[in-house]
């Protein structure tokens, strides 16, 4: 801890790329922490780095989904960046998958559906040995647990894969040039600035396919950009 405490003493005094060190160290010790990432993000936003802030914040969002200070900063550094991405029209189901997506780590959705699968075996269990006195409060108790079982796994099979085979960055540096091809000599595409997120496809040397949420695609330089 004597180096979070450093960090924050450090942030306090506003000498921001210091304390962007000390956190940077925390996290290469192996610490995954939503609190650490957060303050990181703030000491990079304050040192003039907003690419590395919202890289930060969106990686404490992982490990705190629900935190609303995280979601305070991420929202209001997102309004910084240059490349402004379109809301997107959900409906209401949608819309709901996506609010129980955000809204629990991985480590929550597992917690959740192992705490909903016991209380089901347990109704299962009392259905077999109480059955005949209580057999319509046991289906009305395993027809709402069910209910809530299955779109937890859902979510928590989507977001076992998500957390599996879909990677995405954030550009770091102030413009990222996306090219057809994977080189400087192929066409250029479009361009990309700092704070903005894209999805990995794939890999060839030092390039990276990614898209954006739009949906076009390009090659781009990997060291302009660092994976969450």
């Amino acid at each position: 801890m004597s180096f979070y405490n450093r960090a924050g003493r450090t942030y306090e005094a506003e000498q921001y790329e210091e304390a962007v060190a000390l956190y940077e160290a925390i996290t290469k010790m192996g610490i995954r922490d939503g609190r650490v990432y957060y303050n990181l993000g703030n000491a990079y936003f304050k040192a003039g780095r907003l690419g590395k802030a919202i890289l930060s914040y969106e990686r404490a969002r992982r490990l705190l989904p629900r935190d609303e200070d995280i979601e305070a900063n991420l929202g209001f550094v997102r309004l910084l960046k240059v490349d402004k991405e379109p809301p997107e029209e959900r409906n209401v189901v949608v819309r709901f998958v996506l609010n129980l997506y955000d809204a629990f780590s991985l480590n929550g959705l597992t917690k959740a559906a192992s705490g909903l699968y016991i209380l089901i075996m347990f109704s299962v269990i009392g259905w077999i040995l109480y059955g005949r006195r209580f057999r319509s409060v046991c289906v009305a108790v395993l027809i709402v647990l069910g209910a809530v079982f299955v779109p937890v796994c859902g979510v928590l099979a989507f977001k076992i894969h998500a957390e599996a085979f879909v990677k995405e960055a954030i550009v770091i540096s102030d413009e990222v040039d996306a090219r057809s091809g994977p080189g400087a000599e192929h066409t250029k595409i479009f361009a990309v600035h700092e704070g903005t997120k894209v999805r990995l496809e794939r890999r060839d040397g030092d390039w990276a396919l990614v898209r954006l949420s739009s949906g076009i695609g390009g090659w781009v330089r990997g060291k302009g950009m660092e994976e969450i």
